[in-house]
C-alpha cells in the first residue's frame, strides 16, 4: 500500500473495513475476563486502559464503540 498504512498487518488489512456489509447491529459483544497476577493489578489496568484498549481492541475495522467494566471488590 502506497500510503504507509500497511504496517505489520499485511497489504489487505486496511481495506478490510470496505468489504462488507458491516452495518450496525446492536447486541453484539466481545467479552474478555482477565485476572491479573496478584500485585500487578495497577500496572495491568494502566496498560490496558492507556494502550491496549485503543491500540488493540478499538483499532479493529469492525469496532465502532467500546466500553470497559471492571468488577469491584466485595
Amino acid at each position: 500500500m502506497a500510503d504507509g498504512r500497511e504496517g505489520t498487518r499485511g497489504a489487505g488489512y486496511a481495506e478490510l473495513a470496505a468489504v462488507g456489509p458491516y452495518g450496525v447491529r446492536p447486541g453484539h459483544a466481545l467479552i474478555t475476563m482477565v485476572e491479573p497476577h496478584p500485585g500487578h493489578e495497577y500496572a495491568y489496568n494502566r496498560w490496558y486502559e492507556d494502550d491496549h484498549y485503543y491500540a488493540g481492541a478499538m483499532a479493529m475495522p469492525w469496532m465502532s464503540a467500546g466500553r470497559r467494566w471492571v468488577a469491584t471488590k466485595d
